[in-house]
């Protein structure tokens, strides 16, 4: 069984170390296991009920009266505080929940809960991004494994397939979108939520995925008269290699008639210098320049 330390018990939970430890030693809220020298871990189930009494003490409910409750009645009390509660910051909390004890059923219950009250645009947005921003912090500082951000990340993708899956062929595409990451770049999921948003407004959307070599890309730009490249890259191409990129499309490309929307931290710093490139810094301005008409959260 999965071990924590207090700062893996802080990461997870958000309660800080040092309130962890008053409301250990003076509440006796949890009840650790101890190294031989004296290093305090905690199991799955410590961790759990933490995050109940937080919960409750987020909702106004003193420490005292909190600690003097049994394990089921916290563990009941915040289970009806997170149904009533559809914000983003409790969702991504039981979220995390569901990643810790690979809950399938209950990420899916949370996911379909949002998305029945926001729409499933602003589900992605407000919840899963930052989300997905918080388990890589996580996952950096040892806190979870690589094993449950796998987890996590492929029911995200799930939901999203599943979604593309139901949607029907367009028969007047606004215009055609290809959507790629350069090679070496996998980290795909903000890419297949723009392709998605393509699709739901009407546009001819293909998605190739990961990796795709530059060379590929000219098969669809000899197959159709006009192609928006879309890109959103999170590593590659790296520092080394951002430069010489760039210049093969400006070769390439440069009097074609097609674009490219280049998206993600490898693209921050560089500037739209040509007609046929335009760069952004986040998903945000990608997409309110991609579907200026139609934003997050409208049809």
């Amino acid at each position: 069984m999965r071990q924590f330390s207090i700062k893996e018990l802080e990461h997870l939970s958000g309660v800080k170390a040092h309130t962890i430890r008053i409301w250990e030693q003076r509440y006796q809220v949890l009840e650790p296991m101890r190294t031989e020298t004296n290093i305090r871990l905690y199991t799955g189930a410590e961790l759990k009920h933490l995050m109940n009494v937080a919960t409750l003490v987020e909702h106004g409910r003193r420490i005292s009266k909190v600690a003097a409750m049994t394990r089921d009645e916290v563990a009941e009390e915040a289970g009806q505080l997170q149904l009533a509660d559809l914000s983003p910051a409790s969702i991504a909390g039981q979220m995390k929940q569901s990643m810790i004890e690979y809950d399938e059923a209950l990420f899916t219950d949370l996911s379909n809960r949002y998305a029945e009250e926001h729409g499933f645009e602003r589900l992605f947005t407000e919840v899963y991004l930052p989300f997905l921003d918080e388990v890589g912090l996580l996952w950096l500082s040892d806190a979870i494994c690589p094993a449950q951000e796998h987890f996590l990340s492929q029911l995200i993708r799930q939901q999203l397939y599943g979604r593309l899956a139901a949607m029907p062929l367009v028969a007047k595409p606004n215009r055609v979108l290809v959507h790629f990451l350069p090679e070496g770049e996998t980290h795909e999921l903000s890419l297949l939520f723009l392709h998605y948003l393509a699709k739901a407004r009407g546009d001819h959307s293909l998605f190739l995925g990961a990796s795709v070599p530059f060379a590929d890309l000219a098969q669809f730009s000899q197959h159709f008269p006009a192609v928006d490249f879309v890109s959103y890259c999170t590593v590659h191409p790296d520092a080394q290699r951002i430069d010489g990129y760039m210049d093969q499309i400006h070769r390439t490309y440069a009097d074609s008639g097609h674009r490219f929307w280049l998206a993600g931290r490898p693209f921050h710093n560089v500037p739209d210098t040509a007609p046929h490139v335009r760069t952004f810094a986040n998903g945000a301005s990608i997409i309110a320049s991609l579907h200026p008409k139609h934003p997050i959260g409208l049809t």
